[in-house]
């Protein structure tokens, strides 16, 4: 599994800083180069939530870097899995979350509907509203305001977007693979979940994907 996995875009502490700086900017430019009152109240409404969003994601991202690197510490030498604790909570999430099986016919059709989840929809209404909201700058002849507000809400309506559309595994089927041979190991797989990660043991494969990536 990669780093950053929860977020589509790469949020280390250098990335932070350059976006924090670039809505700083953006903030004093709508402040003091626009000036009017849509262009302070965009400054003092928007750019601050932006902020605090990024902050927000860089935070959850760092602290889910941390626990990652401890649990593969455990994972590679076996503390993880000799546990009485763990082999009772394996035992009750056996029992409370069977086994499935792939859904549909196709192992491509099976993956992208299962990128289609409920809380991507959510998360693409706020930006997409936004975007609606900048156009109606354009009557007021606020076009730079209306562009840059449109870019910036488009931006992060397409990350979301793109986790529904299941870019992950659009990407991972155009590289080189044995497509048929895959396929033919996960339609007979049995599969396991836990929230957006799953992983699937096959006849002659072990695949898993999160929101980010396919393995196998």
């Amino acid at each position: 599994m990669r780093k950053k996995d929860r977020f589509p875009f790469i949020m280390t502490r250098k990335s932070l800083v350059v976006y924090i700086v670039f809505t700083v900017l953006l903030g004093l430019f709508l402040f003091f180069a626009i000036g009017d009152m849509a262009g302070k109240c965009a400054a003092c409404i928007v750019c601050p939530m932006l902020i605090v969003y990024l902050l927000y994601a860089y935070c959850k991202e760092s602290k889910a870097d941390t626990k990652a690197r401890e649990m593969k510490a455990q994972y590679m030498n076996g503390s993880y899995f000799e546990s009485p604790e763990w082999h009772e909570k394996y035992v009750a999430y056996l029992n409370e979350h069977p086994f499935e099986k792939p859904k549909y016919q196709s192992m491509k059709l099976d993956l992208l509907k299962r990128f289609q989840r409920r809380e991507y929809l959510v998360n693409m209404i706020l930006p997409l509203f936004l975007m609606f909201c900048t156009l109606c700058l354009i009557p007021l002849g606020r076009y730079y305001m209306a562009i840059i507000g449109f870019c910036l809400f488009g931006f992060f309506f397409w990350l979301e977007f793109s986790l529904y559309i299941g870019m992950p595994v659009r990407k991972w089927l155009k590289g080189d693979i044995d497509y048929e041979e895959i396929e033919a190991s996960y339609l007979k797989s049995q599969m396991l979940f836990y929230k957006t990660n799953a992983l699937a043991f096959g006849t002659t494969h072990l695949h898993g994907f999160t929101e980010k990536k396919y393995m196998q």
